[in-house]
């Protein structure tokens, strides 16, 4: 049963990846994605709360600190993800993305100071090659005339997704750290307020921000609620393989990882037609191989 959670998790990772584009092709607004991701989210953090009988008031204050934090800093990741993916391919700034894993594993090393491992070290060397052949990709198409080349932008406000990013998970790795034990309440309890972090800041962003780029309310209820459905359950069902279906990590991790990035390029070539350059796609194999190695050190 383990294992058809980590696959379970690999598809609702994947369906976020496609939600995201599907978003900034359907017009909806960006600002207003944060807030109703959060609400659904939160909502579903709830819901598997009385489902599964918890009792929230039992989880380390830790959690809700720390959660309450990321959802800050998440409710700003989102519109800049956004930003960036409107500007270049689904799979690069995907696969980009999923690279930021490197930086949180290099700054775990520093605290809480765990020791880096042959294969930790193989790893970030193939993540810091993939990133560069993949900008390198990025940067040859944006001067030719190629169909898919990038918009102005793109390298800025990926390297802010790929810090804010690394930020989150190194976080969540934090608030691990911090649990008295591995009860599934700890985990509910960061997620839930997680999710009401996005939802107050993206409210107040939403608000306070100039709207220079107008978009579809409608639409981003629709998109936001199948972005906030996929993080959760996607998040969730590693949770469950990890502890109900005791999938060892070192096989999870690498799945998950590598596995939905490799769908996401797959299906972005077929569905969404994109085609990388020879550098792209060389930085996607070399990508995947990153997140596989870095899995299995984790």
């Amino acid at each position: 049963m383990g294992y058809v959670y980590a696959g379970l998790a690999i598809a609702f990772w994947v369906a976020l990846a496609f939600s995201y584009r599907w978003s900034d092709r359907w017009g909806a607004s960006r600002l207003l994605m944060s807030p109703v991701i959060g609400v659904v989210a939160a909502g579903w953090a709830l819901v598997s709360a009385c489902v599964l009988g918890l009792d929230l008031t039992e989880a380390a204050t830790s959690q809700f600190v720390l959660g309450s934090c990321v959802g800050v800093m998440f409710a700003v990741l989102i519109p800049v993800f956004l930003a960036a993916l409107s500007r270049g391919d689904l799979s690069i700034t995907w696969m980009v993305l999923s690279l930021s894993f490197a930086l949180t594993s290099l700054t775990i090393l520093i605290y809480p100071g765990e020791t880096a491992t042959p294969t930790g070290v193989t790893g970030l060397l193939l993540a810091a090659g993939a990133i560069v052949l993949l900008g390198l990709d990025m940067h040859a198409r944006h001067r030719s005339n190629h169909p898919s080349r990038p918009k102005k932008g793109w390298g800025l406000f990926m390297a802010l997704s790929f810090v804010a990013n690394a930020a989150t998970q190194y976080a969540f790795k934090l608030a691990q750290s911090l649990q008295p034990d591995t009860e599934l309440v700890h985990n509910v309890a960061y997620m839930l307020s997680l999710y009401v972090g996005v939802t107050v800041t993206g409210t107040v962003l939403a608000l306070v921000m100039p709207r220079r780029r107008k978009g579809s309310f409608p639409r981003a209820c629709v998109t936001g609620a199948s972005v906030g459905t996929c993080l959760f359950f996607g998040g969730l069902f590693v949770l469950q393989a990890l502890s109900v279906g005791r999938v060892p990590g070192y096989v999870l991790f690498p799945a998950t990882a590598g596995g939905n990035s490799t769908l996401v390029t797959i299906l972005s070539v077929i569905v969404l037609k994109e085609r990388p350059g020879r550098f792209g796609w060389a930085g996607i194999v070399v990508g995947v191989a990153a997140l596989v190695t870095l899995g299995l050190a984790a």
